[in-house]
């Protein structure tokens, strides 16, 4: 006797294949759709006998294979940084992306998409800053990853600082002013010393009157 196969997509109506296998592909096939597999045998005395089984084809969900924060380093609250994803999905459904920033210290949401200014965010250096992505089929399958980067602690820096006048004399006040940056939008305290050759110290408000104790 003989046998011969067919691989029937039901939906369509299209022929898939005739083996005793079949490889599924989503250009042929798609999730929800049913697959008939239908057996003919032949005998020598040419009598036929048929016989078919059905199934469905379920769905894959999507998968995230890669997510990261770019930059990777050197975040800073001025900083604009991007949630970088690679999807995949073997059905070549559509797939939608949904992101979700989190400032994890705080546990406040602070932004969506696939770029934020942290500008706008109020997140502080040293923070933990957290890229959530929901990746979701037609299907109604989904995939979700979480991805975090810490702020870079960032220290004040003292741009200028000058005393005026540069010389005095018993009786004159001096005066010491400062320039100084921040990067965390905070606002600096900043303490004065006034000190002698010796290292004694004079003074720590912003001015110094010079005596005969501390003018020598």
């Amino acid at each position: 006797f003989s046998t011969s196969y067919e691989w029937i997509n039901d939906n369509t109506g299209m022929l898939l294949g005739n083996g005793n296998q079949l490889q599924l592909y989503p250009t042929n096939v798609a999730p929800g759709e049913s697959v008939s597999c239908v057996i003919t045998v032949t005998d020598m005395q040419g009598d036929v006998a048929t016989d078919s089984d059905t199934v469905v084809i379920e769905n894959s969900p999507p998968t995230i294979v890669d997510l990261e924060i770019t930059p990777s380093v050197q975040i800073t609250p001025t900083t604009v940084v991007n949630c970088n994803a690679t999807v995949e999905d073997i059905n070549l459904e559509t797939v939608t992306e949904s992101y979700v920033w989190t400032n994890v210290t705080q546990s406040l949401v602070i932004g969506s998409g696939p770029t934020l200014d942290l500008v706008t965010t109020g997140i502080l250096p040293g923070m933990m800053l957290a890229c959530t992505l929901t990746v979701t089929d037609t299907s109604g399958d989904f995939d979700e990853q979480t991805v975090s980067q810490q702020l870079q602690i960032l220290w004040p820096v003292v741009d200028t600082i000058a005393v005026t006048p540069s010389s005095g004399k018993v009786g004159d006040t001096l005066t010491c002013s400062a320039s100084v940056t921040v990067f965390d939008f905070s606002v600096p305290t900043v303490i004065y010393e006034w000190l002698s050759p010796t290292g004694v110290l004079l003074g720590n408000q912003t001015t110094l009157t010079l005596t005969a104790n501390n003018s020598d």
